[in-house]
């Protein structure tokens, strides 16, 4: 089981900064994608996760313990197609096989004031994970926020709008599994160990997504930027 595709592309619209489309679709098998527009960012919601499902949420998912399973496994035994990673906590594959890599990834939802059972929301968390080991710093509140809006954009038309649950559970559950297992390697790993998980990271980003993360800037309003664009 590959991971599903999430592309993060800069472009320039006159009169504006570069701001950073999403380009969401699914590696294995699927290869329609979706672009997002941009637009124009919204006013804070509190809790902004209530606000985000009463209202934009269009890929949420029932999860079931099936799909959650076939997920799993499949990633748990092809982890090494997916990541490059040298993983140096224990036995990874035995932390997605047991649930304690989408317990923590639903820990870090509620930390984050993301929604739980929905695409948008797990690719957001993907997204904040990877850019911020990369960068090695935390993403303010208003920057995830602003992450979230761009990944919901993203999915606006998207086939997966109108897919089955159990394919938009599959591409989210990839995403969570994925975020989990970086964010507690990344906590794992001494300070002398972090620049290899850095450089791993930035070149499995780019791998499955063509993110270039180090390339990428963080902004309140708009999510991922061009770091050029953005000065």
């Amino acid at each position: 089981m590959t991971l599903t595709m999430l592309r993060c592309l800069a472009r320039r619209r006159p009169g504006t900064r570069a701001a950073a489309t999403l380009i969401l679709g699914l590696a294995a098998g699927a290869t329609t994608l979706a672009q997002a527009d941009e637009a124009a960012p919204e006013a804070l919601s509190a809790p902004f996760a209530s606000a985000f499902v009463a209202g934009m949420a269009n890929v949420g998912y029932a999860p079931t313990a099936s799909v959650t399973r076939t997920v799993t496994t499949g990633l748990a035994q092809q982890l090494d197609k997916n990541l490059s990673v040298d993983f140096q906590m224990p036995d990874p594959r035995a932390y997605l096989t047991s649930g304690d890599a989408l317990a923590s990834a639903d820990t870090l939802l509620t930390d984050r004031d993301l929604p739980t059972n929905d695409l948008a929301s797990a690719t957001t968390l993907l997204l904040i994970v990877a850019w911020e080991i990369v960068h090695d710093q935390r993403m303010t509140p208003r920057q995830v926020q602003a992450v979230l809006r761009q990944s919901a954009r993203a999915f606006e038309d998207h086939p997966l709008v109108k897919a089955r649950q159990a394919d938009r559970q599959q591409a989210a559950q990839l995403r969570l599994m994925v975020a989990a297992l970086l964010h507690a390697e990344s906590r794992h790993r001494d300070d002398a160990d972090q620049p290899a998980l850095r450089d791993a990271v930035q070149r499995d980003m780019l791998s499955v997504s063509n993110n270039d993360m180090r390339a990428l800037t963080a902004s309140d309003t708009e999510g991922l930027v061009s770091a050029t664009g953005a000065r």
